[in-house]
C-alpha cells in the first residue's frame, strides 16, 4: 500500500523560491516570488514557505507541490519554520524571541 508520508521529499530555497527535487534527479519549483524563504515540512507532509512579507503551504500531489493556501508573515524578522509534535502545525521563530505556532485548515 502507498502511503504519501512514506516517499522522501528534499526541498531547497533559493534567493527566490524553491524547489522540491524529486527522486528521478527532476524538479519542481515552488515559492516563486518569495525571497529569502524559510522552509520546512510538516510531520503531517505538508510543505511551508515563507519570506518577511507572506507565508504560503503545499501539499505533495504526486511529487509535486501543490499550493494550498498563504499565511500571514511574522514579518522581516523571519528566522526560521519549524514542524512541531502535531500533524497539522509548524511554528515560526523570529529574530527577537518570538515563536508563533500556526495550525493548518483541514484540506
Amino acid at each position: 500500500m502507498f502511503h504519501q508520508l512514506s516517499n522522501v521529499h528534499l526541498a531547497a530555497a533559493f534567493d527566490e523560491g524553491g524547489v522540491l527535487l524529486h527522486g528521478d534527479d527532476a524538479y519542481t519549483p515552488f515559492a516563486d516570488g518569495l525571497f529569502d524563504p524559510q522552509i520546512a515540512f510538516t510531520r503531517g507532509g505538508v510543505l511551508v514557505a515563507a519570506d518577511g512579507r507572506i507565508g504560503r503551504t503545499y501539499r505533495i500531489d504526486s511529487g509535486k507541490p501543490r499550493w494550498r493556501g498563504d499565511f500571514t508573515s511574522p514579518g522581516p524578522s523571519l528566522l526560521a519554520i519549524t514542524p512541531t509534535t502535531q500533524l497539522d502545525e509548524f511554528a515560526t521563530f523570529t529574530m527577537d524571541g518570538k515563536v508563533t505556532v500556526y495550525k493548518l485548515p483541514a484540506a
